[in-house]
């Protein structure tokens, strides 16, 4: 378990740098279970009480990963949610501003494509959100595939894509328009995406991100050169025995 271990101490150090700038900690689905296998039922509450420890602002969580939780007696952590047929909305204050982040829904059509009443209520809440902050996030159950089809149907609709999911991570794309900056996390914890906005969107409707500039994105590796946190480590202790999968 080095993985969350390393990265709650990425975690702290990026608390304890960012001094006056909002920092917000996001995540999304496939933290609680892989995408093959499924833990061992006794590391259900070590793992929610670890995520608790990690601190994020906004969790979400697939509904596989909350029925799982559920079943085995662990709570979500504060701050997460579950996946839902309609997008869901959080407002994250910001000293300058604030930040509006949309949960994408976790149901779609066979085939990677939304029913017409999922789309329609995905604009409304951008709109409403768009209407009382100065980003918009959309945060993604989808995987690769259907991201990079949304993106390009839906230019501009959001600010900034957070993808989860099958496929590969993506340390910073960008949309055909360059008005949507595109991430997705990468598997197995291997380094969490780190995105600095250096400038709000203006709004205007010829505004573009310019990478470098106006936004800065990258990864974390969270390789031996990390140190392990003591206090998450003491966390994960109870499970250091239980790092295995069971397999049908």
């Amino acid at each position: 378990m080095g993985g969350l271990a390393r990265r709650a101490s990425v975690f702290k150090d990026i608390r304890g740098k960012s001094g006056d700038a909002p920092t917000f900690f996001i995540a999304g689905p496939m933290e609680f279970l892989p995408m093959d296998g499924t833990p061992a039922k006794d590391m259900a509450l070590p793992l929610s009480n670890a995520y608790a420890l990690l601190g994020y602002d906004l969790g979400l969580a697939g509904i596989p990963e909350a029925e799982w939780l559920k079943a085995n007696n662990a709570p979500l952590p504060p701050g997460w949610m579950v996946c839902s047929e309609r997008p869901q909305e959080r407002v994250l204050d910001a000293k300058d501003g604030r930040v509006g982040v949309l949960m994408l829904p976790c149901a779609a059509k066979s085939g990677g494509s939304l029913g017409a009443e999922q789309l329609d209520a995905i604009r409304k809440s951008v709109r409403s959100l768009r209407e009382r902050t100065r980003l918009v996030i959309g945060l993604s159950p989808w995987g690769y595939m259907m991201e990079m089809g949304f993106l390009k149907d839906q230019p501009g609709l959001f600010d900034i894509l957070l993808g989860t999911g099958s496929g590969p991570g993506l340390q910073a794309a960008f949309s055909p328009d360059s008005r949507t900056l595109w991430v997705r996390s990468y598997t197995k914890g291997q380094g969490p995406n780190i995105i600095e906005v250096v400038r709000w969107p203006s709004g205007k409707p010829d505004w573009q991100w310019k990478a470098g500039d106006s936004i800065r994105a990258g990864v974390i590796g969270l390789g031996d050169n990390i140190a392990e946190d003591r206090e998450m480590e003491t966390r994960l202790s109870e499970i250091s025995n239980l790092v295995r999968m069971d397999r049908p």
